[in-house]
């Protein structure tokens, strides 16, 4: 007779993965590559475990079997990052060290902002874009992140300061609380991924204006009361309503109802008039239209 036996293969602990190296370094961290194991041991890897050491305490992260980079974070400017060594796991144990890596994350340096000049606009409106640049020494300007401040959140609240841009060139919008006008200081600050910052201020005047008027009809004849809407009207200011229609000009005076409106009565014309157009004086200095009102 004849007899067959089967062969078995037994499973062995993979062989350590190899050509480990630093690929990068940040102010905050250190990342690191490597090629897999090359020989498993007959049986699929379960894990791999990559061990370092900082300031003499040792951490171990849990990684996935393909896994062929990490990046360890959270670490302070200037840290070494000491004994990096990364471990294959299968069913039969895990593999020996086969190399390790040091590295030291790069100088703590806080990031920098350009100067911002100061601007003025209208009551109910936004102010122009602004430009501005932000760096560091080490964190990418994409990574850089802005955030605002004001000393004065009635007037401009901080999620009222709009900031765009990419990368290092960047720019910011401020838009009023609508109806008020007066000033605030807008503070911009930059933060690296160390966690160091650098500041920016500029302020933001927010000047009395009207922006619109009601009715918008019913001028030719005198007698129509007008209401004008604004920001900033004064109480113990004088202010005019300046009509005109062609070579005809009339003017009434104007009672303050509140900050945000005042009302004038329409002149009686000597003619009947046409196209009649409408100004604001405060005092004897004609006073600044918002977008509505001009």
């Amino acid at each position: 007779s004849t007899s067959i036996s089967g062969a078995t293969t037994r499973t062995t602990r993979p062989v350590a993965p190899t050509q480990l190296t630093v690929s990068s370094v940040t102010v905050a961290s250190v990342t690191v590559a490597w090629v897999a194991s090359l020989d498993t041991g007959g049986d699929p890897l379960v894990r791999q475990t990559l061990s370092y050491s900082v300031s003499g305490t040792v951490a171990t992260v849990q990684l996935d079997a393909t896994a062929v980079s990490y990046t360890i974070s959270g670490l302070a400017g200037s840290t070494s990052v000491d004994d990096i060594s990364v471990a294959a796991e299968n069913s039969a144990g895990s593999s020996s060290v086969a190399e390790t890596v040091s590295a030291s994350t790069s100088p703590s340096e806080a990031p920098t902002i350009s100067s911002l000049a100061d601007t003025a606009t209208l009551a109910g409106e936004a102010t122009s874009p602004q430009a501005f640049t932000v760096a560091d020494f080490a964190t990418e300007p994409s990574a850089l992140t802005v955030r605002a401040s004001s000393s004065n959140a009635n007037l401009v609240p901080p999620s009222s300061v709009a900031i765009g841009g990419i990368g290092t060139l960047r720019f910011v919008v401020v838009t009023p609380v609508a109806g008020t006008t007066g000033s605030a200081v807008v503070t911009l600050s930059v933060t690296n991924e160390a966690g160091l910052a650098a500041a920016a201020s500029f302020q933001v005047t927010v000047e009395e204006a009207w922006q619109s008027i009601y009715p918008t009809s019913g001028y030719a004849t005198g007698g129509t009361q007008v209401t004008v809407s604004g920001a900033g009207f004064d109480s113990a200011s004088d202010y005019t309503c300046r009509f005109a229609a062609g070579a005809m000009v009339a003017t009434s005076g104007a009672a303050v109802l509140s900050g945000a409106s005042l009302v004038c009565v329409t002149p009686g014309w000597l003619f009947v008039a046409q196209g009649v157009g409408f100004s604001l004086l405060k005092g004897a200095a004609a006073l600044k239209a918002g977008a509505q009102g001009e």
